[in-house]
């Protein structure tokens, strides 16, 4: 699921009747955790393509910013150089850089990533971690009202991973709504003059 886009999560047949209801409740919560591990897989294959065009991009711009340092430099080292000005070409340069950067938003987008895949996975671990003390007090032979709160678990669960999915989609929205506002901005204040 890697680099496949998130869907829903399509619920196993599961069978009701007394001998194998422990068996339908364990693969329910095995279609929701995979529902999950799904979700955090594609966050985890995504964000590397983010992380390097951020990384490109500002470590670029950190060259450039180095190199606008060398010629102001070189012009109090030799007095005879008079190349101090040339430095706003590569400072120029940083500042393009660094704004294709934000405008779009390979650094915030890698971050969202990394933020919602780890939130994911602390949440599938809870979840494993919790379902097994269920199942131990549970037993063998579930009655109904430990199946109804087996199956309220489950919801929860995959509520809580959707959530998490949803909260970094609603960033991901501002934050393209903040980038064409700022976007707009500057292409209006440029023809302004």
């Amino acid at each position: 699921m890697a680099h496949e886009d998130l869907v829903s999560l399509e619920w196993p047949d599961l069978d009701w009747s007394s001998e194998k209801v422990a068996a339908s409740l364990d693969t329910a919560h095995a279609a929701v955790v995979a529902r999950g591990k799904g979700a955090r897989s594609w966050y985890l294959g995504n964000h590397k393509g983010k992380g390097r065009a951020s990384k490109a991009l500002r470590g670029i711009s950190s060259i450039c910013i180095g190199i606008a340092a060398v010629f102001p430099a070189l012009s109090v080292a030799n007095p005879s150089f008079h190349v101090a000005t040339w430095g706003y070409v590569p400072l120029a340069l940083a500042g393009g850089f660094y704004g294709a950067d934000r405008v779009f938003g390979f650094s915030d987008a890698w971050m969202r990533y990394m933020v919602t895949a780890m939130r994911l996975g602390a949440r599938l671990e809870l979840a494993d971690v919790q379902w097994e003390a269920r199942r131990a007090a549970r037993g063998t032979t579930p009655t109904p009202e430990a199946v109804q709160a087996d199956l309220e678990h489950l919801r929860g669960l995959a509520e809580d991973l959707s959530d998490l999915v949803t909260a970094e989609t609603e960033q991901w929205a501002k934050q393209i709504g903040v980038a064409m506002t700022a976007l707009q901005a500057a292409a209006e204040a440029a023809k302004g003059r």
